[in-house]
């Protein structure tokens, strides 16, 4: 019928009878009169939507739920994209209580004549915990998040705070945010340590990732009974420096001591520099607790 198809090329927009005959170039008196009739039925079957006056738009047909992963600018619009490769733009306000990477559920909710998409739900959160460092206020704190891609800070009560103080970095779990007008709240899980700390740095990134950042008391103990002794049988088939100047740029705290330089002068003049790569494989044997 030419009427919807009318209708359905301009979905969203609104017309009257006399907008609709114009359209399609009927300028028979009789058929102008029978149109408003036309529209007033297609309105009671739901193929058109009366705004009352006189005029009518497409019904907004109801659409299925769609899931898909999410971006959110730091401005607050969000980006969803489909498990088919289409992309949802989504309003600042609609983003619901999804945070940047979780999988979400998307519904289409009325706004005056549009039909506009928003956050129904969060399906899956990409972290169950949020990295933030502490600014204290009075007896409640907020919480801004390490990793920038998280659009929002994160109110802390007293309650929640578990001791943590200003200037810490923390672990968060969110607990509600019932209005994108306000900030979530969220309780502390695990104080990592004073933000600047390297060890805690390195925590921190490592908790952001989900990756463990301790170790089962199983793994500890069997990394303590690892023998320090270096045994004729390795010296046997290694270059011995142990006599040459060598050393690590890393910083007091530093455990993982990777690499190394050393350095000295040849017989013959100029310098050797050396590039001394741990064997963490002599340490890792295939099928050991540590493996």
């Amino acid at each position: 019928m030419q009427v919807l198809d009318l209708f359905r090329r301009f979905k969203g927009k609104a017309f009257n009878p006399k907008q609709v005959a114009a359209r399609l170039n009927i300028v028979n008196h009789d058929v102008r009169r029978e149109l408003s009739h036309l529209l007033d039925d297609l309105a009671t079957a739901g193929e058109l939507e009366s705004l009352g006056r006189g005029r009518f738009m497409a019904a907004v047909q109801r659409q299925e739920r769609v899931e898909g992963t999410i971006q959110i600018t730091r401005y607050g619009r969000g980006f969803v994209m489909q498990d088919n490769g289409e992309e949802l733009s989504l309003t600042k306000g609609n983003t619901g209580s999804a945070l940047w990477g979780d999988r979400v559920e998307v519904e289409w909710v009325r706004r005056g004549s549009r039909s506009i998409p928003r956050v129904a739900r969060v399906v899956q959160r990409l972290r169950p915990y949020i990295v933030v460092t502490i600014e204290q206020v009075r007896d409640y704190a907020f919480g801004h998040p390490s990793d920038q891609r998280i659009h929002t800070d994160f109110f802390i009560p007293a309650r929640h705070l578990r001791g943590a103080v200003t200037g810490e970095k923390v672990l968060v779990e969110m607990l509600d945010w019932d209005s994108p007008d306000d900030l979530p709240t969220a309780e502390v899980v695990e104080i990592l340590g004073k933000a600047g700390v390297h060890e805690v740095e390195m925590h921190a990134i490592l908790a952001e990732f989900g990756l463990p950042y301790t170790f089962p008391p199983g793994v500890e103990g069997a990394a303590a009974e690892i023998s320090r002794e270096i045994t004729p049988q390795e010296l046997a088939g290694r270059r011995d420096f142990r006599e040459v100047l060598t050393l690590t740029i890393d910083p007091e705290d530093a455990k993982d001591f990777d690499d190394a330089l050393s350095l000295r002068a040849l017989p013959v003049g100029g310098w050797e520099v050396g590039v001394h790569i741990a064997d963490v494989t002599h340490y890792l044997q295939p099928g050991s607790v540590i493996d």
